[in-house]
């Protein structure tokens, strides 16, 4: 496998999925 070509796709993955926890976290801090 060439990891070099998954690497972005890992990252703009983790960056995704980060962005929705946060989301979820201040909806949830919010009330």
């Amino acid at each position: 496998m060439n990891w070099i070509h998954w690497i972005p796709a890992i990252i703009s993955i983790a960056c995704a999925v980060a962005s929705i926890i946060t989301v979820f976290i201040n909806m949830w801090l919010n009330g």
